[in-house]
């Protein structure tokens, strides 16, 4: 199970991150590549969009991945991005939710019983969503220099994604 980030997500966020040395005092805030990551994750995921060319896949797998875990200020979010991603798997798949069998079938596919609970295949998916998400983003929204504004169109973003 590993997280990779996009390798044009650092360079995009770069004039909004939070400086290591200033303190992070709102909730809002760039701070991590784990932020950066989520923000993609949710419009990919929102989206429904895991889709990428194939070259573009073998680069996820070839990338290095930050992080093999959640970070502490995403670890709470675990399940709740686990059941998203089965819903949204599920949904893709064809497979309604009442499919009790076929669910179960996803589950386990997608989870493991060791931390962080994704298996490769999760994992690979979570990667494709970020991915997508990032693609939509950036050809959405430019560069952001200003924070505010950046969340802006970010919430604006995210409510005309259907």
């Amino acid at each position: 199970m590993t997280f990779k980030i996009h390798p044009e997500a650092e360079d995009y966020f770069k004039d909004i991150k939070v400086k290591k040395t200033a303190n992070v005092n709102s909730a809002g805030s760039i701070a991590t590549v784990w932020d950066m990551y989520y923000l993609a994750l949710v419009i990919g995921m929102k989206r429904g969009d895991s889709d990428l060319e194939p070259s573009i896949q073998e680069k996820i797998k070839l990338r290095q991945e930050f992080n093999k875990e959640y970070a502490k200020e995403y670890d709470s979010l675990k399940y709740i991005l686990i059941a998203l991603l089965i819903k949204i798997e599920s949904k893709k798949l064809g497979i309604n939710l009442d499919e009790r069998d076929q669910i179960k079938k996803l589950v386990e596919n997608y989870t493991t019983i060791k931390y962080p609970y994704l298996s490769n295949v999760a994992s690979q998916a979570l990667n494709q969503y970020h991915y997508a998400g990032f693609e939509y983003l950036k050809n959405h929204i430019d560069k952001p220099y200003d924070e505010a504004i950046f969340w802006q169109n970010y919430l604006n973003l995210i409510d005309k994604i259907k």
